[in-house]
């Protein structure tokens, strides 16, 4: 029988684009049996024979290669020319295409390796890097257009609604493809992860890896069962995890409804002008216990409208104009004028004084309330004699903030309804 030379144990690795010495060579250095690196030179059938061959690793952009051969590559694209099937659908890599703010991952068929890789270093990675690229099937339509979908791809992450940004896919032989952007974290624990689930999946052609007493057949029936136990417990956490995540996107969900609702309505009172802050002044008083009527539906205001609003509780009752200014516009004595005639109209048609004067203003509309100026505060003259005839100044602000606090049960509606009532100048709530 004739003498074998050259007959070194499995895995045999082809390496593309780094070389021994580096990081990543080192690791597959560890795995595998032998490692042959090839050069970028010359064609890879004028190197090697691949069929002697059980993997390939490859950072960058890969030549073609054997569909026998398990395959992790670091960044380059998905598709080589011998990777279509009869369909022609093919996986693809494509730079610069996602630029989701939300990440999931991983999926639940990834293994359990590359599942831990996954959450710890990749996808903290990923989030920081934007645009980043994106993998995907090809798919040709009827039309002849290209149809991109995830089918087939465990993604280690992917983006929210999107596709995956890392993954495994099959080969048209069976093969598996795993495939990782070019400067993702902890390379060398993703070669271990690799082959530890080439191991498990080909037993012959990667029948022992460097930790060799932690794979099978070499444990003990104590370290198989705590191993059970333990991943039994991972794939708990990994559903409790899942859980929770879904859990907080439906928060997160929930709190943008809300704010967009808020900015729809009460949040008007600090961004409106025009018709939209009357018509929400006029929600929160009424929320807080006031009958409010608007002026320009009364009959005796059909041919002049001095006030926004007549505001009542019983038989007490406070004419009321609403302005809304914007960019750094702030309140202006001209608008105390305006609620002093209609006081005076009020009194002439009715046979009685208002109770109240109000003045309620929204100024530097849509800045920050916790910046903006106390209203009328450069005229203190005009807020005092403004006063004297029962006049009061409101700043949306504080409206806002006095209907939150009687939702919150800070504020009882009467105590409400008993500052606004009895407040003059400029109102003050603390």
């Amino acid at each position: 029988m004739s003498e074998v030379f050259g007959d070194e144990p499995r895995p045999w690795v082809l390496a593309y684009g780094f070389d021994a010495d580096s990081e990543l060579g080192q690791a597959v250095g560890r795995e595998a049996g032998k490692v042959t690196y090839l050069s970028s030179q010359r064609n890879i059938n004028f190197q090697v024979r691949q069929s002697d061959y059980d993997a390939f690793v490859v950072l960058g952009a890969s030549p073609s290669i054997d569909g026998h051969l398990r395959v992790l590559q670091f960044g380059g694209p998905g598709f080589h020319g011998n990777e279509q099937r009869e369909d022609l659908s093919h996986y693809t890599a494509k730079s610069k295409a996602g630029v989701a703010g939300r990440l999931l991952g991983p999926d639940a068929t990834v293994p359990e390796e590359a599942s831990e890789l996954s959450r710890r270093s990749l996808a903290p990675f990923l989030y920081t890097q934007s645009p980043r690229t994106l993998v995907f099937r090809n798919t040709a339509s009827d039309s002849g257009d290209w149809v991109r979908d995830d089918e087939g791809i465990a993604a280690f992450v992917r983006e929210q609604g999107g596709f995956p940004c890392a993954g495994i896919w099959l080969r048209p032989q069976g093969m598996p493809w795993w495939w990782l952007p070019r400067d993702a974290p902890d390379n060398s624990q993703w070669v271990t992860a690799a082959f530890a689930q080439w191991r498990r999946e080909d037993r012959v052609r990667f029948p022992s890896g460097p930790d060799w007493a932690n794979e099978d057949p070499w444990r003990t029936t104590a370290e198989v069962a705590v191993a059970k136990e333990l991943a039994d417990h991972l794939r708990r956490e990994a559903e409790v995890l899942a859980e929770l995540a879904a859990t907080r996107a439906q928060l997160v969900a929930a709190r943008e409804a809300a704010r967009a609702a808020a900015d729809a309505a009460e949040r008007r009172l600090l961004t409106a002008q025009g018709d939209e802050l009357v018509d929400e002044v006029k929600s929160a008083l009424e929320e807080i216990g006031f009958e409010v009527i608007e002026s320009d539906k009364l009959r005796s205001n059909a041919s002049e409208k001095l006030e926004d609003l007549r505001v009542s509780a019983g038989s007490w009752l406070a004419v009321a104009e609403v302005k809304g200014y914007g960019g750094r516009r702030t309140a202006k004595t001209g608008d105390l004028l305006q609620v002093g005639r209609a006081a005076t109209r009020y009194a002439a048609a009715e046979g009685r004084i208002p109770d109240a004067q109000w003045y309620i203003v929204n100024q530097q509309a849509g800045s920050s309330p916790a910046r903006r100026p106390r209203p009328l505060s450069s005229n203190p003259g005009d807020v005092q004699d403004f006063a004297s005839g029962g006049g009061l100044v409101i700043d949306t602000a504080d409206l806002f903030r006095i209907r939150e606090a009687v939702r919150q049960g800070v504020m009882t509606a009467e105590a409400a309804l008993s500052l606004l009532q009895k407040s003059t100048g400029v109102l003050t709530y603390v």
